[in-house]
């Protein structure tokens, strides 16, 4: 019985690479009579399901970049792709030429959470929805909520003058990542749910608890998402649901419960949910506290998904920035005695208090925030799915409907032809007179084009401040376990700071 099921196994791993082999042959040949080069390295499902590698695709870019080329065929889980390595392609593909790339891969799901998510949904209902929620984040929406972004960072501040102090250094240990996601789940609790959570308060809060489970990557979750991504027809057929149940109804209590109370007692807030709320208001033909009206009927899964949607993908995306910020700060002390000034000088005019206008002046503390997105880029890859046929230009090459054409961020960043000494963190390299003598196209955090983040500037914001708020009241410093240099965790496909990096805080000295 052994024997024979030894020879199964081997049998279906050999059908296995045979398969994949023909297959590589296959898109090669397929690349080689439109006269395009194809790049055959690149990631299997084996290998990001044990995490050998990830779906950053510097190897496509490289290998391009060795003969010269622009963009080259790849072969992408059984299907034709086009991999652009130039930035006037990617300005032509992402913005330009935006009406024939409106859409991103499909994940189809019958999951409506994610179905009705904002990057989920497609054509003309995409651009409604895109149109709808884009006031949110404008200057104006920004500086009305910003006070509960101050509250969360003084909160902050609170919270880490809790933490037991080390007698003999007067340092408080923090694991930096933990400390960042606590600060977000609070400024995301207060300005989507519109509650206070408990994360800078309360040692376990619930609601910081299983938001910090929903983002918790796992094999199985992985395998779940290269299923919707991959195979979305399986599933469709085995109905797989994308998001931790519990997690998902304890959420759309909150959220349930919310709208509820809004509705009856005419409540208005300067936050997301309030947005939602006017938009089910204007649904029915009532019009919205600035008196505008939109065609657009908000159901509740549709409120429910967009509140979803800004809390996973601005919850552990903002802690690592903030994380790594920290990272950096404490390994280069003159570097943050620098920030630390701006930071100071911006305030004084203010009482030293951090407000939206104060925020506006901190532009070293921008800089520095932009070479740290450079260095430690999280997203893996941009991705746009050809909706109307396009020629590329320079080529006879027509890009069918229905082909993704996809570049890697990372590369772009630390690419020498663009970044001169790309592994030494420089902040200048985001100074205003070096910014403009560099291609704004290899620059690419949030993406590109009309369907880039559309919560950058809430993230940015985020992000300043809480670094704002730690480097005008700590001195931000290594400890003995913290690395030098720093080595990433790579989970599935995202890059992140490691879940234990420790730095410590020590509040600064009244004299300084």
């Amino acid at each position: 019985m052994w024997v024979e099921l030894v020879i199964l196994i081997f049998t279906l791993i050999s059908l296995g690479f045979l398969y994949f082999h023909l297959a590589q042959r296959r898109h090669a040949a397929f690349w080689s009579s439109k006269n395009i080069p194809f790049v055959q390295k690149g990631t299997t499902w084996s290998e990001l399901l044990t995490w050998k590698k990830t779906m950053f695709d510097q190897n496509y870019y490289a290998e391009l970049k060795k003969i010269g080329a622009k963009f080259g065929g790849v072969y992408e889980q059984g299907s034709h792709a086009l991999f652009v390595n130039d930035p006037d392609l990617l300005r032509a593909v992402f913005v330009k030429d935006f009406d024939h790339f409106e859409d991103r891969r499909d994940v189809k799901t019958t999951d409506p959470m994610m179905s009705k998510m904002l990057v989920a949904l497609h054509g003309q209902e995409w651009k409604a929805m895109r149109s709808f929620l884009s006031p949110t984040f404008t200057s104006g929406k920004l500086r009305r909520m910003f006070a509960q972004f101050n509250s969360s960072g003084k909160r902050l501040e609170t919270h880490v003058g809790n933490i037991p102090v080390n007698p003999e250094t007067g340092c408080h240990v923090v694991t930096i990542p933990e400390l960042a996601r606590r600060f977000t789940v609070d400024v995301i609790g207060a300005t989507v749910f519109g509650i206070e959570t408990g994360a800078l308060s309360e040692p376990d809060p619930i609601f910081y608890r299983l938001a910090t489970r929903a983002v918790k990557p796992s094999k199985f979750l992985i395998m779940k998402f290269l299923v919707f991504i991959f195979a979305p027809k399986i599933a469709t057929l085995l109905k797989i649901k994308a998001f931790d149940a519990e997690v998902i109804n304890y959420f759309k209590g909150i959220l349930s419960t919310a709208l509820k109370q809004r509705e009856a007692s005419k409540e208005k807030r300067d936050d997301f949910l309030q947005l939602m709320v006017e938009a089910r208001h204007e649904g029915k033909g009532e019009k919205s506290e600035n008196g505008d009206k939109t065609a657009m009927s908000m159901s509740d899964d549709s409120i429910m998904a967009q509140c979803f949607l800004f809390f996973f993908a601005g919850f552990d995306t903002v802690a690592n920035l903030v994380s790594l910020s920290c990272y950096v700060l404490a390994v280069n002390p003159e570097l943050q005695e620098k920030v630390r000034e701006n930071v100071e000088a911006a305030v004084e005019s203010t009482g030293g208090e951090v407000t939206y206008d104060s925020a506006s002046k901190m532009d070293y503390l921008d800089m520095f925030i932009a070479e740290t997105q450079r260095m430690y880029q999280s997203q893996p890859r941009l991705e746009r799915k050809c909706t109307k046929a396009w020629k590329v230009p320079g080529s006879d090459f027509v890009v069918p409907s229905g082909m993704i054409v996809m570049t890697d961020p990372e590369a772009f960043h630390f690419d020498p032809a663009y970044y001169p000494n790309p592994e030494q963190f420089d902040v200048e390299r985001f100074s205003p007179e070096n910014k403009a003598k560099r291609n704004p196209y290899v620059y690419l955090p949030f993406g590109l084009g009309p369907r880039n983040c559309i919560g950058m500037r809430f993230g940015l914001i985020e992000a300043k401040v809480a670094i704002a708020h730690l480097v005008k009241t700590f001195e931000i410093l290594p400890t003995p376990k913290t690395p030098i240099p720093i080595k990433m965790d790579r989970v599935f496909s995202v890059s992140k700071a490691p879940a234990d990096l420790e730095i410590c805080l020590k509040f600064r000295s009244k004299q300084e």
